[in-house]
């Protein structure tokens, strides 16, 4: 009886992995979701930029003078690990408000039949209710995306 359990089980699994790989494609957004398509790599408040802005870069000396500038505002921020043949990164600056609570989330990701992908950040601010330090803060929020194939479209 064992050994016929075991056989029993043994072509069971074999027909669920088979049919595991079915020949259809998915892309990574039908499969995962948006959260695929970029990676949380630092946010903070204190971007020391006072403009709401997004800004994409694709090479490492555009980042080190990102960083270089937002070092100079006190922060104490390292250039992320980037392999930038692959990817690039997006940095969303939310503008200055008179208190803190305030952050960016990403609230959509799509991606377009022609390959191009779109980012749409939002500010997320603190609840009427919510107890918030009284200070200028400048959020920021920067993601590390795959190297687009096609125009990467980022708004607020």
């Amino acid at each position: 009886m064992k050994n016929y359990t075991k056989a029993l089980l043994a072509i069971v699994s074999t027909a669920f992995l088979i049919s595991c790989g079915s020949s259809k494609k998915h892309n990574a957004n039908e499969m995962f979701g948006q959260e695929s398509y970029y990676e949380v790599i630092m946010e903070g408040s204190n971007s020391g930029m006072q403009d709401r802005d997004v800004e994409v870069l694709g090479s490492k000396e555009d980042a080190e003078a990102l960083v270089a500038m937002m070092q100079s505002n006190g922060n104490k921020i390292k250039l992320p690990k980037v392999n930038w043949r692959k990817e690039a990164i997006i940095v969303a600056h939310a503008g200055q408000f008179n208190t803190g609570g305030h952050s960016i989330n990403i609230s959509e990701v799509q991606v377009n039949p022609d390959e191009r992908v779109s980012y749409t950040f939002e500010v997320q601010n603190p609840g009427k209710k919510e107890k918030v330090t009284m200070a200028l803060t400048t959020p920021f929020k920067v993601i590390k995306v795959p190297y687009p194939k096609k125009e990467v479209v980022v708004t607020f």
